[in-house]
Formats: C-alpha cells, structure tokens, sequence
C-alpha cells in the first residue's frame, strides 16, 4: 500500500496541474481501491477514454502533457501514418499540430483499438486501421509482453501468445489500399517488430520524408542495427528523449 501511495503522489504532481479535481478524485479513487474500469477525464483540451490501473494514463501524459513529438521538424504535412496508435494520444496530438494534415491512426490490440476510434471520433482528419503492420502480408499473432497494453508486439521475443490473430500487411500494400503516394511523416513506436519491418524495406522508404521510431533493441535484439542500415541515406538524424528521428 505505501508503493501505491507514492505512484499515487508522483502522479498527483502533474494531473494538479492538468487534470480536474473531479476527474483525480475518479483516478485515485480506482487506484486505491484497485478498480479496473474505463473512465474519462480531460487533458489537454480533450476528453480521453483510459482504463484505470494500466499503462493509458502514462501514455496520454507523455504524449499530449510532455509532448514527446514537439521537437520533430516537419512542416504542414499532407499524411501522417501513426504505426502502433494505442490509444490514440499520439494520432490526437498529431492531428492538433498538423491540421491540414491526413492522420491514419494504426493500432492491432481490440481493446487498445476500441479506445482509439472512441478518443479520436471528434477529429476529421483521422482515419483509424486495425492491422499490423509487418515484413509481408499475412495472418500474425499478437503476443503480450506483460507490461500491459503499451507492450502489445507482433515480435519474436520473450512473452506469451495471446492467441489473437492479427492481419498484417507491410507498409507498401497499406499506401497501395490507402491510395497514399507520399508519407511526410511515419511514428512508428510497435515494441520490437520495427526489426523486420526496417530489415525488409521497401519502396515506401524512398518514399518517406521524416521517420520517428521508438528503439526496441534492449527487448528484441537487431532493431538498433536494422533502423540505422534501412536509414543510412537519410541526410540528418536527431535524437528525442527515446524517439529516434532521421530526415530525408
């Protein structure tokens, strides 16, 4: 109980400053009492769907309170592609700072996808896709890493087969269906299977302007190595907190 009291203060620190006492007293509550449910506060302006009791409330504070994608240089682009959306903070962020821009908001997990459609209904400019995307086209399995449903992988590593089948389909044949030519911007941030979606490539590289990829070498060894051989003719690479960023 004293653990959860000080995750409770760390937490208590930031939401008194962007989250109503209403919508804390909800979360602490839930927290206490250990209550696993869906509720909705408000941050950063929107009303956000999370489970209490998971990894959601971490992954709407990093993406719309510390703005994990605010220093990346990318000017009004037309497509957006937000590979591994979750819960949709990212594609919500995304669709604010880029306005004119065409968000597509790709998540697999059910659970994580059924919150993102639910958190981005209000925007316009975001389409959400329920797929994988992979080295080839196929039926794949979602495995879970046990770190809750920030950890959601198609990878081959340590953990569990949740015994979910997934379509996944590479980049190329998504910008096929999608009728995209261009990606101004590619988040990619899938826990690991960036290894072979980078080890096998493909023309959407050259046909890509900015990347900003999450590593995942410590959990799924080589994705280090295949992100920096694909992007070896990127003209410029930038490092952000845990995001890595090149430009073409």
């Amino acid at each position: 109980m004293a653990k959860e009291f000080k995750r409770i203060l760390a937490n208590q620190r930031w939401m008194l400053r962007h989250v109503s006492f209403g919508d804390r007293v909800k979360l602490t509550t839930a927290r206490l009492l250990r209550r696993s449910e869906t509720i909705e506060i408000g941050m950063a302006g929107h009303r956000i769907a999370i489970r209490t009791r998971t990894s959601d409330l971490n992954v709407a504070y990093h993406a719309l309170i510390k703005e994990e994608y605010k220093g990346i240089d990318c000017h009004d682009p037309a497509v957006v592609l937000d590979v591994g959306a979750n819960i949709g903070t990212s594609s919500i962020y995304f669709a604010q700072l880029f306005p004119n821009a065409k968000i597509f908001a790709i998540e697999m997990e059910a659970s994580n996808y059924e919150l993102l459609k639910r958190n981005t209904s209000h925007l316009d400019n975001v389409t959400c896709v329920q797929a994988a995307i992979a080295s080839e086209t196929g039926k794949r399995s979602i495995v879970d890493r046990g770190t809750g449903p920030w950890g959601y992988t198609i990878a081959s590593q340590k953990g569990e087969s949740r015994g979910d089948a997934i379509e996944a389909i590479t980049l190329d044949e998504f910008m096929t269906r999608h009728s995209i030519s261009q990606i101004d911007l590619l988040k990619m941030d899938v826990e690991g299977a960036e290894k072979e979606i980078f080890a096998a490539g493909g023309d959407w590289l050259t046909k890509t302007d900015v990347i900003a990829c999450e590593l995942h070498d410590r959990i799924c060894l080589g994705c280090d190595r295949a992100f920096y051989v694909a992007t070896q003719n990127f003209s410029r690479l930038e490092k952000h907190r845990e995001k890595v960023v090149v430009y073409r």
